[in-house]
């Protein structure tokens, strides 16, 4: 770093936000030269960068005027591509086979802009246990999962407790998934941060015994709606 410009460790030119040279060590003037520039945006203790030359959707975010603390996961791989990863949560299928959930009312799929593809759902955990620990013993759990792009999958929990995971994936010279999650808690610490805590590493532990050994093709069932929009979203990448 360069002031707000980055300046090349083998030949010190300096390059600055837009891309354009701004100096170069036994050049009188700068060479009219440019490098590619991404544009990005800070937040939550990261560095986003978009990867092209125009942003094509924003970064999620919570509720205005809420406060909310944010703890970060150290990176893992997973042994999967990443698409799976970040798709996870619009299987909803699995929920029921693989985690015990019971829906009370049918999830809703929404495509809500070219990039963007969200499902809610409301249900209970067939666990005992589960069910205590998160607090839905006699309520419903309120859940929103949106995938963001081919990188960025955000979760909410709307009830009975409130807070918001979002995870992010790329791949790694294996092809398989280095991700890193990032939550989004109420600001005062209190019960709801264990339930939030325990819910996720119930879900997370469960997917990952699947993930580390998956091998996907990509042919989608009838229950698949929500997993074959994504796809899609993720195939039009290429042609912005």
């Amino acid at each position: 770093m360069c002031g707000d410009g980055l300046q090349c460790a083998f030949h010190r030119w300096t390059f600055g936000p837009d891309g354009a040279c701004r100096s170069a060590p036994g050049h009188a003037q700068a060479p009219e030269r440019r490098a590619r520039a991404y544009p990005l945006v800070e937040r939550w203790g990261f560095v986003w960068v978009f990867n092209g030359p125009t942003p094509q959707y924003d970064l999620p975010s919570a509720e205005a005027g809420d406060q909310w603390r944010v703890f970060a996961l150290p990176p893992q791989t997973i042994r999967c591509h990443p698409h799976l990863v970040l798709a996870n949560g619009l299987d909803l299928t699995h929920y029921e086979t693989l985690h015990g959930f019971r829906f009370t009312e049918a999830p809703r799929l929404t495509a809500s802009a070219p990039h963007a593809v969200t499902v809610d759902m409301r249900g209970r955990s067939r666990s005992r246990f589960w069910r205590g620990a998160s607090g839905t013993r006699h309520t419903d759990l309120v859940a929103r999962f949106t995938t963001y792009g081919g990188s960025l999958a955000w979760a909410s929990v709307l009830a009975p407790i409130r807070f918001h995971v979002l995870f992010t994936g790329r791949p790694d010279r294996q092809g398989h998934c280095v991700t890193r999650t990032i939550f989004l808690l109420p600001h005062i610490p209190g019960v709801s941060w264990l339930r939030a805590f325990g819910l996720m590493a119930m879900l997370l532990h469960d997917d990952r015994r699947v993930l580390d050994t998956i091998d996907f093709r990509p042919n989608f069932s009838a229950a698949d709606a929500p997993l074959k929009a994504f796809a899609a979203v993720v195939n039009a990448l290429g042609s912005w």
